[in-house]
Formats: C-alpha cells, sequence, structure tokens
C-alpha cells in the first residue's frame, strides 16, 4: 500500500510539473501575438492620426460663416450678413437668385466689416455664383445690389471662409 502510495505522489508530482510547464509554454506564444495585436493597432492609430493631420486644414478652412435674403424691391439697395467666428485669409462670397422673371442683370457687391471693398458678383437671372475674397474675418458685411431691369426677385447670400 505503502508503494502504491508513493507512485500515485510521485505521479502528481510529474503532472503537476508537466502541467506547470505547458502553461509556459503555451503563455509564450498568446504574449507574442499580443505584442503583434499592440504592433497592428498602433500602426492604424499613427496612419489615421497622420490622415487626420493631413484633413486638419480643410476642416478649419470655414472659420466664419453667415447667410441672409433679401428681396429686390426695390431695385436698388443693401442688406447685411453677420458671420461670427475667427478669421481666415480667404472667404467665399455665394449668391443665389431666385424668384426673377426673365433674366435680369444683377451685380451684387460684398463689403467687409471695416467697409472695404471685397468681392463683386454679376448674375442674369436665377442662378448661383461664387467669388473668393482675401481677408475674411469675422464680423457683419455688406450687400449693395442693383438689379438691372424692371422684375423684383429673391437675392440669397452666404459668407464663409
Amino acid at each position: 500500500m505503502k508503494k502504491v502510495k508513493n507512485f500515485l505522489i510521485t505521479m502528481l508530482a510529474i503532472t503537476c510539473l508537466l502541467m506547470s510547464s505547458m502553461t509556459v509554454v503555451a503563455a509564450a506564444p498568446e504574449d507574442t501575438v499580443e505584442n503583434r495585436v499592440v504592433e497592428t493597432i498602433d500602426a492604424d492609430v499613427t496612419s489615421i492620426s497622420e490622415e487626420l493631420s493631413e484633413e486638419a486644414p480643410s476642416a478649419s478652412a470655414r472659420s466664419i460663416y453667415g447667410y441672409a435674403a433679401q428681396y429686390t424691391n426695390p431695385l436698388r439697395g443693401s442688406f447685411t450678413v453677420n458671420a461670427p467666428g475667427s478669421g481666415n485669409s480667404t472667404g467665399t462670397f455665394q449668391i443665389t437668385t431666385h424668384d426673377f422673371s426673365g433674366s435680369p442683370t444683377i451685380n451684387a457687391v460684398l463689403y467687409r466689416p471695416d467697409g472695404s471693398y471685397a468681392t463683386q458678383i454679376y448674375i442674369s437671372g436665377n442662378g448661383t455664383k461664387t467669388a473668393t475674397f482675401s481677408n475674411a474675418v469675422a464680423g457683419t458685411y455688406e450687400i449693395v445690389y442693383a438689379v438691372g431691369g424692371t422684375n423684383a426677385g429673391w437675392i440669397s447670400a452666404w459668407v464663409s471662409s
């Protein structure tokens, strides 16, 4: 009986020793796989960060934005567009004309908040035109318009950068 007991203790010790060494052997490949996964994730995060850095200028390009519309009766006049935000070097002035009958010529001139001339758009009839201008600062822009003809309609204006 004593021999059987010693045999079982010896077998149990060998089994424990083998199992402990198998766990270590099994853990080594998992650690390697984890390192590979982390390296792959780091590479993807780096490439995503680089893509975001490349897109950052276009994402921040629109730093001011404003909209207003005016019915052109009388056929000469002005209205303002408030464009809050922070200044930018290049701005965009866009007008859309609609509800004009015929094809009158519309002239819309944009003035910066300090009163200086920014840009001008000529358009015939109903449609959309865009012009760029420099020194786009935040503030209230004035649009002075004149309609060549006898028909009134709407001018919608956007100022952005």
